[in-house]
């Protein structure tokens, strides 16, 4: 398998910032493989209306972005990315909704979200949490700019799952759920809820979290 050949090190950094043409052809690659599923898991789970204001953080090559689009044909579609060679990737699948006007996407740090506070019905990631570094700021951050009951979906894979795989965990942090679904609580989520989505390849999971009405 090709992934035995690239070094730890380098394969997880690749993973947590694509870079270059590695990072452009192959990751973009091997995310739209390895993430089709769960994307379509944390899709489902948004409960979209038409109307909605959404936000992807990490977006990648722009898949689930694609599909989110689709759901929200009157509303608006924003994405953050700090990888350039993902925003190049994410741009071109999504060229023809960014045309429109219906999906903007930004090269950005998440820390810092260049948004005002309330500005999304809902906001997504995937498999980003692991590069976090200080997830409950993270996580506030999520909450600013969200709606009041507006609410975060987090596709992950827990401990467990990324330990079984070759990633360097200098790079990786890994939670297992309950970890995660207690970041969302003490960083001021309500009605927080946990679901396992068993897969073939590699078993996931969907934490979800709502912003409080006032």
């Amino acid at each position: 398998m090709l992934l035995t050949l690239i070094p730890k090190g380098f394969f997880s950094r690749q993973a947590r910032k694509p870079e270059g043409i590695f990072g452009r052809y192959l990751m973009s690659y091997l995310f739209r493989k390895g993430n089709e599923s769960l994307n379509g898991k944390v899709l489902g789970q948004m409960g979209l209306s038409e109307t909605d204001s959404i936000l992807e953080v990490g977006f990648g090559p722009g898949s689930l972005i694609k599909a989110v689009a689709a759901n929200v044909t009157s509303g608006k579609v924003y994405g953050v990315d700090f990888s350039r060679a993902m925003l190049q990737s994410a741009c071109k699948l999504n060229q023809k909704n960014i045309d429109s006007g219906r999906v903007q996407l930004l090269f950005s740090d998440s820390i810092r979200l260049p948004f005002p506070d309330s500005s999304f019905d809902k906001l997504c990631t995937v498999n980003t949490l692991y590069f976090w570094p200080d997830p409950k700021q993270q996580l506030k951050e999520f909450l600013r700019v969200l709606k009041p009951a507006g609410k975060l979906v987090i596709g992950f894979r827990d401990s467990e799952t990324l330990e079984s795989l070759k990633l360097d965990s200098q790079i990786f942090n890994f939670y297992t759920s309950e970890e995660v679904a207690e970041l969302l609580r003490q960083s001021g989520f309500d009605q927080v809820r946990l679901q396992q989505h068993p897969n073939i390849a590699l078993s996931s999971m969907i934490a979800e979290g709502c912003k409080a009405m006032s």
